[in-house]
């Protein structure tokens, strides 16, 4: 920890960033890290970014073309992305593909339902952290409809009280560009729609 303009800050989340994947489905030949006509990798991406802070170097289309050829135990013909749909929507992942993914890159985690406590105390520990989030709030836009969407949060910033309550998250956006976007914690309670994905080790 160290001591911000914010509060007490966990690890470096500005230099962290600039190591991760912040643009995704960018094919290889266009300068990017993916796979031509995947573009909703942000899960897979985020994957990539946990493996990155565990110090594995992967590119994003290593993930992408794993989990497009490999079958989803849970699904009859599905396959641990999706596929075969539009490039805004192939390489869409669900928490426990995301969880699947992880442990072929030797990587164990859990799924559990997130809270602000929670999310503070595992980054704070030195675990991956990938949270299911609604876009539309994580990004101030205007909408009835939920836009899911995945992250790894990067840090946490705690206050100076004897509790240490989570006021602000860093996290890695490659949805939109952001290696190390600040987010308040109550905007980032708005935002989780789902699971997360936590490393059952420490990564880093």
């Amino acid at each position: 920890m160290r001591f911000g303009p914010d509060g007490y800050v966990y690890n470096t989340p500005e230099q962290t960033g600039l190591k991760l994947n912040y643009d995704q489905g960018v094919p290889i030949d266009q300068g990017g890290e993916g796979v031509k006509g995947f573009e909703g990798t942000c899960g897979l991406v985020s994957c990539q970014n946990i493996m990155r802070m565990a110090g594995m170097k992967i590119l994003e289309a290593d993930v992408v073309n794993y989990a497009r050829h490999t079958k989803d135990p849970r699904r009859v013909f599905g396959r641990l992305c999706t596929v075969g749909s539009t490039s805004e929507n192939n390489g869409g992942t669900y928490c426990l593909n995301r969880k699947d993914i992880l442990a072929h890159y030797g990587i164990q985690s859990f799924v559990e339902a997130p809270s602000i406590e929670k999310i503070g105390k595992y980054v704070g520990e030195g675990r991956g952290v990938i949270l299911s989030v609604d876009a539309n709030v994580l990004w101030n836009r205007p909408s009835k409809a939920i836009e899911r969407h995945a992250v790894v949060v990067t840090s946490v910033i705690r206050d100076n009280s004897p509790t240490g309550s989570p006021l602000k998250f860093y996290i890695c956006d490659s949805g939109n560009q952001k290696c190390a976007m600040k987010v308040d914690a109550d905007v980032l309670q708005r935002a989780l729609v789902g699971d997360m994905n936590v490393t059952s080790q420490i990564i880093r």
